[in-house]
């Protein structure tokens, strides 16, 4: 015998009347200025091997303008182990001295490996104003620790394309059934 869908939608209803609550609402990051940051922008979120949630996002410092305007942007993260209950305080992962400019995060969690992978632009600003980096970092202990950022720049461009607009994806990297990241 089919029910008719009038019914079920007021067992429904009537089963999330009796919900009592919905899980409270937590603000990881925040767009408008706390304290001396002006403000967090562009997150990234990926899920680490062991379950962990990693959120990573831009703490830009002076103004909430992107890598180009801004001399001071780092990149912070919060981890939840629990599936988004409870979040870890706030922590810097990538912190270079004013002047150089990290921005932009992705992230991609090698699913074969358990590595997670965090991807970012880069600039110096008192070295090469308007040029763009790529760099990488990466963790293999699910967010605990992260290494230290190389310079793959060269590894996925061409040198002729020094001057030029490069950037690597804010938001979230995948990875083809092959295992390549991209």
């Amino acid at each position: 015998m089919l029910v008719p869908v009038k019914y079920v939608l007021i067992v429904s209803l009537l089963w999330l009347a009796g919900c009592d609550s919905w899980p409270p609402t937590q603000v990881l990051f925040t767009s408008e200025p706390a304290g001396e940051v002006a403000c967090y922008r562009i997150p990234s979120l990926v899920t680490a091997s062991d379950g962990t949630l990693i959120a990573v996002c831009d703490q830009r410092v002076p103004s909430c303008a992107d890598l180009k305007g801004n001399r001071d942007i780092n990149i912070v993260m919060r981890t939840s182990p629990d599936y988004g209950e409870t979040w870890s305080d706030l922590q810097v992962i990538v912190d270079y001295p004013e002047g150089r400019s990290a921005s932009d995060p992705s992230m991609i969690t090698d699913r074969l490996t358990g590595t997670i992978f965090l991807f970012f632009n880069y600039m110096d600003h008192d070295l090469e104003e308007g040029i763009y980096y790529l760099k990488m970092a990466r963790s293999s202990d699910n967010g605990k620790t992260w290494s230290t950022p190389e310079d793959i720049t060269d590894q996925i461009t061409k040198p002729d394309w020094h001057g030029d607009f490069k950037f690597i994806t804010s938001g979230r990297g995948m990875q083809t059934q092959s295992g390549k990241l991209v």
